[in-house]
Formats: C-alpha cells, structure tokens, sequence
C-alpha cells in the first residue's frame, strides 16, 4: 500500500515525518529524530555492504545524533567524527536539515553508506581529500539507490560532481550526472504525453 493510499484511507489521523518535523504545532522533540534515524538503520542489523556487515554495536552509544553534541559545523544534513589516532568512529548525527525527503532508503543510504561506511569504517572524507567516493558508493549501493528518491539522487550526484571536481585526482563524474537527469527529462515528457 502506497503512503497516498494510505493518507486519503486514514487523512487526518496519519502524519509524514517530514509533515510533522515541520509543523509547529506538531513537532518533534529533538530526541525523537534520534529515536526514528536510530530506528532506520537498526533495521539493516547483519546486512553487508561491500564487504562490511553493518551493526549497531559498530556506532558509539548505539545510537544515532546526540542532542547534546556542539556541532561547530551547522550546516550539514548529517555529519560523523572519526578519531585521526585511533581511525574509529566517535559519533554520527544529524541536524533534521534536509534537502530531500527523509524516506527510510534516503535516511539508510546517508547513515550507513555514506556515513558509517565511508567516513567511519573505510575513512574517506575531506581531511583525506576522498569525500568523492561516499557519495560514489552511496550512488553503487543499488539495493538502497533504486528506492531512493528524485531529490535524494540528484543531492547526491551534484554533490559527487562538487567533490570530484573539488579533490585532486578526480574520476569526472559529470556524465553519469547528465545520465540521470536527462533519463529523468525523458520520463517527464513521457508521462506528460500520456496524459
């Protein structure tokens, strides 16, 4: 059953995450973000991704954004630590910014994928000039991509075009930008012309 269905079925008594994140009246605690994003990704316990098996016992604390860290840099969707002595993994946590629809793909690509992955267990990121390739593999991790939405695809990809342009030694991703946005042209002319 579709979210659609589901909201004409039962209007008024169902509410999006990103509907009440943003209404005033219904809005969240900030611990409820880390409730639900924790919630997400406990769910893909024991999954592998490119060779990592994903755990929850692999984030500090078990657990997704803590309310009480004093982020310095605030303008991020979701951001992450790692110790530059012991190369693991201090925190991950989100801000509620977002630039895309918080489905549980988009949430579960950027938590796992780009953040635990990539930034906790593989350790690319700016200070190794490599953030290009967290957002490649977020992009290669299909199982989660194909769900993911429009917005959420063209974030990442005009991202991966930034830091590939960005970082020395860079793969030119712009093609494979191009690809998806003209193969997202097509399919709206498509569907406009069926109508």
């Amino acid at each position: 059953m579709s979210a659609e269905i589901i909201q004409k079925e039962y209007s008024g008594d169902i509410f999006t995450y990103n509907g009440i994140k943003t209404d005033s009246q219904a809005g969240l605690y900030e611990y409820s973000h880390s409730r639900i994003w924790t919630h997400v990704v406990s769910q893909f316990e024991g999954q592998n991704f490119f060779g990592h098996t994903f755990s929850m016992d692999k984030i500090p604390g078990g657990i997704i954004f803590n309310p009480n860290l004093n982020i310095e840099n605030g303008d991020y969707t979701w951001t992450s630590s790692v110790s530059p002595y012991l190369g693991t993994l201090k925190y991950i946590c989100g801000s509620g910014k977002f630039s895309y629809e918080p489905t549980v793909e988009n949430i579960a690509s950027s938590l796992i994928v780009h953040e635990w992955l990539t930034h906790g267990m593989l350790l690319y990121g700016d200070n190794t000039l490599t953030h290009r390739y967290s957002y490649a593999y977020v992009k290669s991790c299909t199982h989660l991509w194909d769900s993911t939405t429009d917005s959420y695809k063209k974030h990442n990809l005009s991202m991966l075009k930034h830091y590939s342009e960005k970082e020395p030694g860079n793969i030119d991703y712009s093609k494979i930008y191009l690809e998806y946005y003209f193969g997202v042209l097509l399919n709206s002319i498509k569907n406009i012309w069926k109508k």
